[in-house]
């Protein structure tokens, strides 16, 4: 598995040193036989979610607001 960084309020977040893959990403089994997708442990957080650019900005991507 590569390395997961998360950028929240421009802040960097690894995973601590010290957990293993296992303690941060999972699959589960499907009902259906094989597994479904990785799913990565990401840490609580806010960010500031739309665009960021001063100009040509969707409408869909505006106003920025904290998630």
């Amino acid at each position: 598995m590569g390395s997961i960084s998360i950028i929240a309020d421009d802040i960097a977040i690894e995973p601590a040193a010290d957990q293993s893959p296992s303690e941060t990403a999972f699959r589960d089994s499907l009902n259906s036989g094989g597994h479904g997708p990785e799913m990565v442990v990401v840490p609580a957080a806010t960010f500031r979610m739309g665009c960021m650019e001063e100009d040509d900005c969707p409408e869909t991507e505006l106003p920025v607001h904290k998630v």
